[in-house]
């Protein structure tokens, strides 16, 4: 927007009262503040920081059938740090030299939002932030490797050492006692390359309609 748009867009949204400032003034004032605000944290503050970021580690502990907790991974020093650096940025903001109370608020309020949605596993309501950090939940991994197992016990029943994909996918899914245990072709892809990196299983092109699969070790991962 050039200053003209941007007097516009203040009237419209009734700030009238305060005071406009070009793009080049507002430049100077976040360099400004950049080179003399270095706000320190207050002891208030700080005790603030811990208690959210243990907040957000809690969120982790998915509650299994039993009772027990498996934690995941919700909150590790680097999003700790992050919670630092926005409340330094939000009291360098008011242009004052403390971290106060209101800013570490705002910070995990912000965190919250841009950060912990985004790890949020849809299955389980559970905050993950390994699926942001290697693309794939705690949960997703578990379910996985469980399947894993359940492959390998399937072929340790099978006397040959190669199978064609689509022949291992009928006999897993056979193997099942639940409907919802069955997998897809996609999802046996995902098992065997997993198993592939556990050096069980080598794979061929899965561009090819039914690869041929390799049995390398039939023993659990």
């Amino acid at each position: 927007y050039d200053d003209e748009e941007r007097e516009q867009l203040r009237q419209a949204n009734g700030d009238n009262d305060l005071p406009s400032l070009t793009q080049k003034e507002f430049m100077e004032y976040i360099s400004w503040s950049r080179r003399h605000i270095q706000p320190k944290i207050s002891n208030e503050a700080a005790e603030k920081l811990i208690e959210g970021y243990v907040e957000m580690r809690s969120l982790g502990r998915l509650k299994s059938g039993n009772g027990s907790g498996r934690k995941t991974i919700t909150a590790t020093p680097r999003q700790l740090e992050s919670l630092i650096r926005l409340s330094e940025s939000l009291a360098r903001m008011r242009h004052s030299q403390i971290v106060e109370n209101q800013d570490v608020d705002e910070a995990i309020r912000l965190h919250k939002v841009a950060t912990m949605a985004a790890a949020t596993d849809p299955r389980t309501g559970a905050i993950d932030l390994d699926s942001i950090n290697v693309g794939q939940s705690a949960q997703e991994r578990y379910q996985i490797q469980q399947q894993a197992n359940g492959l390998l016990a399937v072929l340790r029943t099978y006397g040959r050492n190669n199978i064609r994909a689509s022949n291992l996918l009928n006999k897993y899914n056979t193997a099942q006692q639940s409907p919802s245990d069955k997998i897809e072709m996609a999802e046996l892809k995902k098992v065997v390359q997993r198993l592939e990196q556990n050096e069980k299983l080598r794979a061929g092109d899965w561009l090819q309609d039914d690869p041929m699969i390799a049995i390398l070790d039939r023993n659990d991962i």
